[in-house]
């Protein structure tokens, strides 16, 4: 009972079933994927998609209005067992700043295993307009994680006279929630049980890259404020300020 263009608002009501063999979505690249999508009053629901990434599976579900206004959407992903990769790490990077490494660097190497429950909203798709309508959050569990080539890292290590510029950093059983609101990636307080030494975090990052986080490596007395952007960080001592799970 569709009219002319099925994908408008009073384009009719229609139920249909979702398939595809594989979507690269720059990132992350989904294979055997397969959904119900609805559209109904001028809303598509896609009520459940399932789909393979990096060896895991991923479930997403969600709406968006077709309306003559702007772009309103709203959607959840689950993810369990998705292995990761320097791709992944990113976008995971808002909210673990040391997963970021430098592009083209030929010593990056990042591995491990994620799941993640995640809930968005916001309106349109560019960065303007998300960057004040994108709200959400969830939670992000890691396992058996190996990173080299932070670009964090070695400023955090040179101030205990452990310089990790060539060596990896390892870490694991890590359950880190977090939000967004304007533009912001906000972690809550969480701590990596890493190897050679750890390291306790909190802070926010913008949708535009920039950072402020307080970071407490186990070796040192004093914590650091990390400022600057995820491409180029800078670290300095932060005495007065202390960390609530210190």
């Amino acid at each position: 009972n569709t009219k002319d263009d099925p994908f408008v608002a009073g384009g009719g009501d229609w139920t249909g079933r979702l398939r595809f063999a594989r979507a690269d979505l720059g990132p992350v690249v989904l294979v055997d994927g397969t959904g119900d999508l609805v559209m109904k009053d001028g809303t598509a629901t896609l009520t459940e998609l399932t789909a393979t990434v990096n060896d895991g599976r991923v479930r997403v579900s969600g709406d968006f209005s077709l309306d003559s206004g702007p772009l309103r959407w709203r959607g959840a992903l689950a993810a369990d067992n998705v292995r990761v990769t320097e791709g992944l790490g990113r976008p995971l990077s808002f909210i673990v700043p040391i997963l970021r490494t430098k592009l083209g660097d030929s010593r990056r190497h990042l591995t491990g295993v994620l799941d993640a429950k995640l809930e968005f909203r916001g309106i349109g798709t560019t960065y303007a307009t998300l960057a004040q309508s994108l709200s959400g959050g969830g939670s992000i569990g890691f396992r058996d994680v190996e990173l080299q080539g932070s670009l964090l890292l070695p400023l955090l290590s040179l101030r205990i006279d452990q310089l990790l510029t060539d060596r990896s950093y390892r870490f694991s059983d890590l359950n880190i929630q977090f939000g967004v609101k304007d533009g912001r990636v906000r972690a809550r307080p969480f701590e990596l049980r890493g190897e050679p030494f750890g390291i306790k975090l909190e802070g926010e990052a913008g949708l535009d890259g920039s950072l402020d986080f307080l970071v407490q490596p186990a070796l040192l007395p004093v914590p650091l404020r990390v400022k600057g952007t995820l491409d180029k960080p800078k670290v300095r001592p932060d005495p007065l300020a202390g960390l609530p799970f210190r």
